[in-house]
């Protein structure tokens, strides 16, 4: 996605004047508040990522991970409805797991 504007708090994006596909930036941002607001987190910190993991599922990274999780330390990957890709949201200060 091109780089667009962002709220400061969640980096949640904006949409744009004449943007086309508003669609896309609306729903990214619906995708990223549903992991991070009230997020239950199933493991962690684990290094090794889950084979198949179901959509909305959140865990702990831990430090030198593994696959897709190598090289991403601590953090809150995802697995949204977008085919099955696993996002990554890195914890602001003064969140709490």
């Amino acid at each position: 996605m091109t780089d667009l504007p962002r709220t400061a708090r969640y980096s949640l994006p904006l949409l744009a004047l004449a943007q086309a596909q508003k669609e896309v930036t609306h729903n990214e941002a619906l995708v990223l508040l549903d992991a991070m607001v009230h997020a239950a987190v199933v493991a962690g910190p684990v290094a090794d990522p889950p084979s198949s993991p179901d959509e909305g599922q959140c865990w702990l990274v831990a430090s030198g991970a593994s696959g897709v999780w190598a090289g991403q330390g601590a953090s809150w990957p995802r697995a949204p409805a977008a085919a099955g890709a696993i996002s990554r949201r890195t914890p602001a200060f003064g969140w709490r797991g």
